[in-house]
């Protein structure tokens, strides 16, 4: 869903990258939005958003409505949805190993990263859940990682 990308030779200086996890829903959906819309930065500022997030489903939905909200030729930036379950450590590291590899290339697939929104979040009704790495998901996602 890069229907903005810049032609090839990179970013210039009016992109950057910036990371929301939980971005597909609530806060870190409207943060999004906003962000795709142009309500920060200066006019000529665009952001390439990397939605965080564990359901590819349910995130390309997301970008869908953003499109369809703020509308395709609007857009001041790019919305894309990369994998990233905070409930499993290894899907983190994973998260974190492509974002450095995407940095990595000559010249970037993506713009610098200026920031992360670290917005995951988590309602757990009935007792105590356990990631698959025995953390309770209350611990990991607003202690150990974040």
């Amino acid at each position: 869903m890069e229907d903005n990308k810049p032609e090839v030779g990179g970013y210039g200086d009016e992109w950057a990258s910036i990371i929301i996890t939980g971005a597909n829903s609530g806060l870190g959906y409207e943060c999004a939005k906003s962000l795709l819309k142009g309500d920060w930065g200066s006019k000529e500022k665009r952001w390439y958003v990397i939605f965080a997030c564990r359901d590819e489903g349910r995130t390309n939905e997301a970008i869908e409505r953003i499109h369809k909200e703020i509308g395709k030729e609007n857009m001041k930036g790019i919305a894309r949805y990369m994998n990233c379950d905070l409930g499993s450590l290894a899907s983190v590291r994973a998260f974190a190993k492509a974002v450095e590899d995407e940095l990595a290339t000559e010249p970037p697939r993506i713009p610098q990263l200026k920031a992360l929104v670290l917005n995951a979040g988590l309602h757990i009704v009935n007792g105590t859940q356990f990631t698959q790495d025995g953390y309770d998901y209350t611990t990991i996602l607003f202690h150990i990682l974040t």
